[in-house]
């Protein structure tokens, strides 16, 4: 899912907008293992930081039990993440270089298809349109090609 640019994204109010938040902060292991860190070896200096009323929550075992929770949680989460992304990426590390990528797009000469085609133009990516019809406007990289399909269909 792209970045939300407002305060929700297009598909509206959904359980992922509303737990976002939650990721963002309790979930992470930097977030809460801080707190916990200072709640655990710093506890004077962290109650001269909150209010008066909340100060005896530095002292709350419950407190610290759920720090620990999220912060277990929090890492298990990263962990699993980062051992996903390294597993769909069979266990390599190579930048993704899309001067090197070869894009093949059927219907790349008129509506969606030749959008596509320029915006991958644009991005320094080998382009191919594959159309019945000619392009309308000219492909700007020299690595952008036209092919027509209509003499494939009038032999069949």
């Amino acid at each position: 899912m792209d970045t939300p640019r407002g305060f929700l994204p297009r598909e509206g109010l959904t359980l992922e907008a509303l737990f976002q938040p939650v990721k963002q902060t309790i979930l992470q292991p930097a977030v809460t293992g801080a707190l916990l860190l200072g709640l655990l070896y710093y506890p004077e200096r962290v109650s001269d930081l909150l209010p008066a009323r909340y100060r005896h929550l530095t002292r709350s075992a419950r407190l610290i039990f759920w720090l620990k929770a999220f912060f277990g949680l929090g890492l298990a989460r990263t962990l699993n993440a980062r051992l996903s992304r390294a597993v769909l990426n069979n266990w390599t590390s190579d930048p993704w270089r899309t001067g090197e990528e070869v894009v093949l797009v059927t219907g790349g000469c008129s509506g969606i298809g030749e959008l596509l085609v320029h915006r991958m133009a644009r991005s320094s990516r080998k382009v191919i349109a594959l159309d019945l019809s000619p392009p309308k406007r000219s492909l700007r990289k020299p690595a952008s090609f036209f092919c027509s399909t209509a003499s494939l269909q009038q032999r069949s």
